[in-house]
This record gives C-alpha cells, structure tokens and sequence, in this order.
C-alpha cells in the first residue's frame, strides 16, 4: 500500500500545447494573383498525468517553399506521447488552372478557383477557394477569400499568442508565430517565391510546487507554473 501511494504522489499533472509546422505558400504566375498561402499547422491542448521517465517530443518543420512553378509542401507533423498534430497544407500554385491546396492540419488555400485543401477534424479548417488566391486554412476560423484562418489564442506560455493561422496569398512574408501557414507568392513576376511555413512548437505547463522534478527543452516560470518549451526535438524527463 505504501509502495502504491508513493507511484501515485510521483505523477506529474502537465497541461500541454502540440502545434505541427504550418505549410507553405504556393507560387505565382507572372500573369495570376500569388499561389494560395499554406495552412496553419494542427492544434492540440490537454492535460496528462505522467509517471517518472523519458518521453520524446518530435517538433513538425515548416513547410518548405515552392519552386518557381509548384506548389508549397506540407509542414511536418508533432509528436507527444500518442498526441499527433498534423502539419498544415501546403498553398496551390498559379501555374496550374486545376491546382488544388494540400490537405493537412488545415488545409492550404488554393488558387484560379479551384478548391482549398481539406482541413483535418479537431485541428484545423479548410483552405479557402477564391478567382484568384485561396487563404490558408487555420485552426480557430475558417478561411473565406483571401483572408486566411485566423489561428487559435493560448496563454499557456504565459502571455497570450497565435498558434496554426493560416498563410496570406499573395504576399510571401515570413510565417514567424508557431504552426503558421507561410505566404503565397506575389504576382508580377515568375521567379518571386514564396515563403515557408514557420516550425510547430509543444509547451509542457505544471504548477512549480509539484514534488515531481522535470528536464527538457526551455524552462521558464509564470506565476504558479513551470514551462519546458521545445521549439525542437527533443526528451522530456520527469524524475
């Protein structure tokens, strides 16, 4: 019995954020507006109660750019034990009267009318379909047009930020916020690219005052809480 109580005293009650990496931006036609911006990555929270171990937090990639004539590839998937969130879809290209966006976490937008790509259920939404760039689907909202999805609010790293939006069409910015879709190319030119999906991010949170002690990605503290944010790959511990 006392064995018994001593495993249930060493659980760690964590609350955890998982977003995979948002998808990239499609590319453009000198002629067509820019390709559909990439989906926002999937988007998971809960809360486990983990024993004394090891476990391994794989961290998606953004989704890589397009090629001069292609469209953007799919960001990657995160992984914590058993969670997967599922990498947004890369955005459709201007180059192609039929180019749909990918499907993924959120779909990414697609372009010359053609359909945004099939958001997955629980993570995100579809991509939009517009005349001339469909907006990357995000988690929270919907795209419509070329307004991409606006992506989920969190405050579990303490202050308040934008996980999984969507990409923009037209309008190759950075994808900088976790999980973002990243931008279409501009229109005007055939060789203006397009940007990358930014990586996906998981964030561990449990009150400090836990007997349990944990390693793993970087720690800071909020009020009552502890916080391990891997932006990475990487293990985390409970001792």
């Amino acid at each position: 019995m006392l064995a018994r109580g001593l495993m249930k005293m060493a659980r760690l009650s964590a609350d955890v954020l998982l977003v995979a990496g948002g998808g990239g931006g499609g590319s453009a036609h000198d002629t067509i507006a820019g390709g559909g911006g990439g989906g926002g990555g999937g988007l998971l929270q809960t809360t486990m109660r983990l024993l004394p171990g090891t476990y391994p937090v794989v961290i998606g990639a953004g989704g890589s750019d397009a090629a001069p004539t292609g469209g953007g590839h799919n960001g990657g998937n995160s992984t914590f034990i058993g969670l997967t969130a599922i990498g947004g879809g890369g955005g459709a290209t201007g180059y192609s009267g039929s180019s749909t966006g990918d499907d993924g976490g959120s779909g990414g937008g697609g372009t010359r009318s053609s359909a945004g790509g099939s958001g997955t259920a629980g993570q995100g939404n579809d991509g939009s379909t517009h005349s001339t760039a469909g907006g990357g689907g995000g988690a929270g909202s919907a795209a419509s047009g070329t307004t991409a999805g606006a992506g989920l609010s969190s405050s579990i790293s303490g202050s308040a930020v934008i996980y999984a939006a969507g990409g923009v069409p037209n309008n190759p910015v950075a994808a900088t916020l976790p999980g973002k879709g990243g931008g279409g190319a501009s229109v005007g030119n055939a060789n203006n690219p397009s940007a990358a999906g930014a990586a996906g991010i998981c964030i561990i949170r449990y009150l400090t005052n836990s007997i349990t002690v944990a390693t793993g990605g970087t720690i800071t503290t909020s009020g009552p809480y502890t916080i391990h944010t891997f932006t990475s790959s990487g293990n985390f511990v409970v001792s």
